[in-house]
């Protein structure tokens, strides 16, 4: 597993342990993933609201492949 599937899978599996999708917890939570909130993580977040209406709990890894995929 490459560094950025690793920190994708965390950042999942973070943003699916709140209380559903919203861009200030997702933040929040990828925040406490990597110890500091960085700029990146409000454009992700976003991307994943854009993405996922509803929280995909049931598709963790799908969630992490598609984090994995966002460029700088």
């Amino acid at each position: 597993m490459t560094t950025i599937h690793a920190l994708a899978a965390a950042l999942a599996d973070a943003f699916l342990a709140g209380d559903g999708l919203r861009r200030g917890d997702l933040v929040d939570q990828g925040g406490l993933v990597l110890g500091v909130r960085r700029r990146w993580l409000w454009p992700a977040a976003d991307a994943v609201l854009g993405a996922y209406p509803r929280p995909p709990t049931d598709r963790p890894r799908e969630l992490a492949t598609f984090l994995s995929t966002l460029g700088p």
